[in-house]
């Protein structure tokens, strides 16, 4: 694993070189082209999240921008960083973007997800999973020209200088809540200008890395609107679709429907939409099973099976 040297001095790993003075030069949105292939395996990155190839119906399809979202403390940046060690053992180049949390505390929980999923720390060292401090990087006002400044110079920049030394599998951005957060209205706004850089950069490269870009949900709303911006959905108009997490105290009545056990907490975990695919996008449980993250059974699964009485 790397961590950029600018991000702490006291990291004696070698470091991404970034430019951040250096503009990619994208000014224009541009439509998405992916390669087409007759070959699954060159549409599709597999996910190591167990039972998640078979709700994507094979992989997340190479070139997609794809919204995680979902309530605090829920799972998100659980799910991306299992995934990126995942990837990573299967020797997969990983970049991934951090601006929540100071180093320490990142590399800190990066370490414990490592630890959680048992892997060891020599193989940890080695796999090539990169970091990229963007702390203490915000947009400083809400017109156009800073938010399409900062997008390019704190995300497009370092990312194509990335580019320069390896082709990346995956990339994760955690995440953009707090943009979101502060200019709610100009989110779109954002999204457009990060869909423009990166879209720009893979048609370049001819390389197409699935993108995960981490979203907070404020509130319940689960409408895909232009209103619904809070509730981490309405941006999902310009990605290529939504993972959507939210968690549940089971009540009496959930207990009563699905058979859970009372007063715990649940994880549940959807696909909403993904580029016009033939996706499963029926909620499930997300279960923890020895530190790792897996797909449980649908939840209209358990309801069914709950409500079939004695002799029925």
């Amino acid at each position: 694993m790397k961590l950029n040297e600018g991000a702490s001095k006291a990291s004696t790993r070698k470091g991404i070189q970034t430019s951040a003075d250096k503009k990619p030069g994208i000014t224009t949105f541009q439509k998405l082209v992916v390669p087409k292939s007759s070959k699954t395996e060159d549409m599709f990155l597999k996910s190591t999240i167990a039972g998640m190839n078979e709700l994507l119906r094979g992989g997340y399809p190479k070139g997609a921008i794809i919204n995680l979202v979902g309530v605090p403390k829920c799972g998100k940046t659980t799910y991306a960083i299992q995934e990126s060690l995942g990837l990573g053992m299967l020797g997969h180049r990983v970049l991934y973007v951090f601006n929540e949390s100071p180093v320490e505390r990142f590399l800190t929980i990066f370490n414990k997800h490592r630890k959680d999923m048992r892997i060891p720390e020599k193989v940890y060292e080695n796999l090539d999973i990169s970091l990229l401090d963007r702390t203490g990087k915000v947009v400083k006002s809400a017109q156009y020209a800073s938010i399409e400044r900062s997008v390019k110079q704190d995300l497009i920049s370092p990312i194509t200088s990335f580019f320069r030394d390896g082709l990346p599998d995956l990339i994760v951005i955690d995440s953009f809540s707090k943009f979101v957060r502060r200019y709610p209205a100009q989110a779109f706004v954002y999204v457009e200008y990060l869909m423009s850089g990166l879209n720009g950069l893979f048609q370049k490269s001819n390389h197409w890395p699935v993108v995960i870009l981490i979203n907070q949900k404020s509130t319940g709303f689960n409408e895909r609107n232009t209103e619904s911006v809070l509730g981490g959905l309405g941006i999902v108009h310009e990605l290529d679709g939504s993972i959507v997490i939210r968690t549940e105290l089971v009540d009496f009545y959930t207990a009563r429907d699905t058979a859970l056990d009372r007063g715990t907490k649940q994880r549940f975990l959807r696909i909403e939409s993904l580029r016009d695919l033939d996706v499963n996008e029926d909620e499930h449980i997300l279960l923890k099973e020895r530190g790792r993250l897996k797909i449980g059974p649908a939840l209209k699964t358990l309801m069914a099976a709950n409500s079939e009485g004695p002799g029925e």
